[in-house]
């Protein structure tokens, strides 16, 4: 999975009076410091099947705890 906030990308999208309502702006200005995550698994692949190895906090409510954990 990867999110990344770059405003060269996103900002002709806020400019658009057709695409500017799919986005809610109040909530993009929270992410602009982030940049952007990307999140990977390491998978083992075994006999019966595969075991996730990674830890990586993944959903949203986790990612969001880690972040404000980080700017503090």
């Amino acid at each position: 999975m990867q999110i990344y906030f770059c405003r060269f990308i996103i900002d002709p999208f806020l400019k658009s009076p057709e695409l500017s309502k799919y986005i809610d702006a109040n909530v993009l200005e929270r992410y602009w410091d982030v940049g952007g995550v990307r999140i990977e698994d390491n998978i083992l692949i075994t006999r019966d099947g595969y075991e996730n190895l990674t830890t990586t906090p993944k959903t949203v409510e986790e990612v969001e705890t880690l972040a404000a954990e980080a700017s503090g």
